[in-house]
């Protein structure tokens, strides 16, 4: 299957995703309390609450209402996840895979220490057949795979994770780790330089005294208008990653679409 052309706002909405049902959250953006602390996370409770009294008086069902409130809790929690990580992107001098390594560490223990509430939520959730519980145990499972990774680069490779587009690297860090293939070391280093992307756009945004993106959406319209050079750079070598793809698997893939005709 022919994969989709990749796209800027795309790959931005990758990088940013969070989401904050039962206590999950994105792999990065879940960036401790200490950060998260200096917003203010009573908000999305509270306009939560207005948005559920509001429906209530248009005359919603409770059910109605509650799942409108939820909607909105869940947006205002994911806006706020994302402006903590800017911040911490904002306070990183230097960015490397060591500062990864920080932000996976931090959210699996935020995960751990996930409250009573949020716990009973999610078993709740496995019993009724629910994919909640699962997708947190997925994440978690991702973000153990991810740290394993970085533990077994070199200061040299943390440092400069472009080391690590040579397959001999790569192939170490497989057969360390015992991975079927190199495909979660790539998909790293690819997570490494869009996150890498928005931390050099928010700083020169800052320093040039601009508005910074509140949310995901924000940060694709303003990445698009004003590229960095290494987004542009990034994105040039996608183009080229699936032109070459094109070449090599277009006729075959036309030729098996033809064919279920």
């Amino acid at each position: 299957m022919e994969p989709d052309r990749p796209s800027l706002p795309a790959a931005a909405r990758a990088l940013c995703q969070a989401s904050t049902e039962a206590g999950g959250g994105s792999l990065l953006a879940s960036v401790g309390a200490k950060v998260r602390g200096a917003l203010t996370p009573d908000k999305a409770q509270a306009g939560a609450a207005r948005v559920l009294d509001e429906a209530r008086a248009q005359g919603k069902s409770l059910s109605e209402a509650t799942s409108d409130a939820m909607a909105s809790y869940r947006k205002a929690r994911k806006d706020e996840n994302f402006q903590a990580f800017n911040q911490m992107l904002l306070e990183t001098e230097v960015f490397g895979m060591d500062v990864m390594r920080r932000q996976y560490a931090l959210a699996l223990e935020e995960h751990d220490k996930m409250g009573v509430t949020q716990r009973v939520g999610l078993s709740v959730d496995r019993l009724r057949g629910g994919g909640q519980s699962a997708a947190i145990d997925q994440m978690k499972e991702d973000l153990r795979r991810q740290l394993g990774i970085i533990e077994e680069m070199t200061p040299s490779e943390r440092r400069k994770p472009t080391l690590l587009l040579g397959p001999e690297a790569r192939q170490r860090i497989v057969e360390k780790l015992g991975l079927v293939d190199e495909r979660p070391v790539a998909e790293m280093l690819t997570q490494y330089e869009w996150i890498r992307v928005q931390w050099e756009f928010v700083r020169r945004e800052q320093a040039k005294g601009r508005d910074l993106p509140q949310n995901p959406k924000e940060l694709q319209w303003m990445l698009q208008r004003r590229p960095t050079p290494s987004s542009f750079a990034l994105m040039k070598r996608m183009a080229k990653k699936y032109d070459d793809f094109k070449k090599k698997h277009g006729p075959r893939g036309k030729r098996r679409s033809d064919a279920r005709r």
